[in-house]
């Protein structure tokens, strides 16, 4: 974040006089402070103090954000909202992706909301908060890609059995324990009870087919009660078996998981070995192995704009 703030050039001259000052020998938090002060010309000490002295930190996000033609361009317009008491001040990073290439923005904020208009020469197709994740915050549910971990380290899960779910009972409890979620309520899709499924993150066995609980996968992926297609490959064999992690159909901000074998058996060879592969958002399992893993983009932070704009 002080590279970001100071430029290069700045940066690098200050590290060069820490390690010939230093060099051998313990330096502080202040003697860090000095340096960058001295070949910015800033005062950086409440800058850098704010991140050394404080526990948290902010949680940044867009408002309102529009384009629209000016002249013989386009300009971006919104609000970058933080959320901290009291606020940061920080130097916050901005990619603008255009139909002819990418231009990047830093913004000042020292202020609960900061308002901006960036001008760029051609059509914007989106605007991205921090893309490479340089300014130290707390992420939103968005920016994190749904993963195994994430349901196995939710507090509230539960499972929801469906009509068509094939895995039976002993399976199930297996798969829960192995995942840290032992104590998870089980219920059926048709009569959850007590359980308020808005309230907790959820793990389906089979596909649910009430409406309102229809989940919603990424590109590339479809769900069946007797079948499953990846990226146009379609498997319905006895022991094919899918697993994926995505949004909740009711609740934004939780996360909703699908089990689906195509049969008991699959369901038994596979269940335990999805707790392995937690960093993954999606798992196929076929002809006794796992054949396809992977991760899917965060959607936090970033306004995408329709063509028709």
């Amino acid at each position: 974040m002080v590279r970001t703030r100071i430029g290069d050039r700045a940066f690098f001259r200050a590290l060069k006089t820490l390690n010939k000052d230093y060099l051998f020998r313990a330096a502080t938090w202040s003697d860090f402070i000095r340096a960058f002060s001295k070949t910015s010309g800033q005062d950086l000490g409440p800058f850098m103090g704010q991140w050394l002295t404080r526990s948290g930190g902010p949680a940044l996000s867009f408002d309102k954000v529009t384009r629209r033609r000016k002249g013989g361009g386009w300009q971006l317009s919104g609000t970058i909202v933080q959320e901290a008491s009291p606020v940061y001040e920080l130097t916050l990073p901005l990619l603008v992706e255009t139909e002819r290439g990418n231009v990047q923005r830093n913004l000042v904020l020292s202020k609960k909301r900061t308002a901006f208009n960036l001008p760029v020469r051609y059509r914007p197709k989106r605007i991205i908060l921090d893309p490479g994740a340089d300014v130290f915050r707390i992420l939103s549910a968005e920016e994190l890609p749904p993963t195994v971990n994430l349901i196995k380290g939710a507090k509230d899960v539960a499972l929801v059995v469906t009509d068509n779910c094939q895995a039976d009972e002993g399976t199930l409890h297996d798969l829960l324990e192995s995942m840290g979620q032992g104590g998870a309520p089980i219920v059926t899709e048709k009569n959850p009870g007590k359980v308020r499924l808005a309230d907790h993150d959820l793990l389906f066995c089979g596909v649910p087919q009430q409406k309102h609980l229809s989940l919603d996968f990424p590109a590339g992926i479809k769900a069946a009660p007797k079948e499953f297609t990846i990226d146009d490959i379609r498997y319905k064999d006895f022991y094919d078996l899918l697993f994926v992690v995505t949004q909740h159909p009711l609740a934004v901000g939780k996360l909703a998981a699908l089990l689906l074998p195509l049969s008991r058996d699959a369901a038994q060879k596979y269940a335990l070995k999805i707790t392995h592969y937690g960093k993954y958002g999606y798992l196929v399992f076929s002809g006794g192995e796992n054949r396809r893993k992977g991760t899917f983009s965060p959607s936090g932070n970033v306004v995408e704009f329709r063509d028709k704009q």
